[in-house]
């Protein structure tokens, strides 16, 4: 896959993922992330299928969110509603551990666009208005031992 434009990948982190179509009228970003941060050893890892059921890592949290994101998309191709809009999907590496890589990419396709949305779910039927942030910090200290 191709790097997104403006993205540091500095951190050893896989690629982001950006694919777009283009069209003449409103332009649509769609940001989720790629996910599943276990190492593979991890019995959390274990991914079940039942009849209408599925169960694994985050399979109601991202991969739900990359359905709700992609099944919409799809209907609105169907129907030819597509045409003139410009859509850009984005799904960011590093969800778990901040904006380390992504953030000056994210911001760079915020701008390019007119609606920017994050598919996430909530667990709850509810729509997510607000999520809790993360910071990092750097600090030098200068001293005698």
């Amino acid at each position: 896959m191709p790097s997104c434009p403006s993205s540091d990948n500095s951190t050893g982190l896989a690629g982001h993922v950006l694919a777009s179509k283009s069209g003449r009228g409103k332009r649509l970003l769609v940001f989720g992330y790629l996910d599943t941060v276990f190492p593979p050893n991890s019995l959390f890892q274990r991914y079940r299928r039942g009849d209408n059921r599925r169960s694994g890592p985050d399979v109601t949290d991202m991969k739900g969110g990359q359905m709700v994101m992609l099944y919409p998309l799809k209907a609105l191709d169907a129907k030819g509603l597509q045409e003139d809009l410009t859509v850009a999907v984005k799904l960011n590496s590093n969800e778990k551990t901040g904006k380390l890589s992504s953030r000056k990419n994210h911001e760079y396709q915020v701008a390019l666009h007119d609606y920017a949305l994050v598919y996430e779910v909530t667990g709850t039927n509810n729509l997510m208005r607000v999520r809790k942030g993360l910071g990092y910090a750097r600090y030098v200290v200068n001293g005698k031992a």
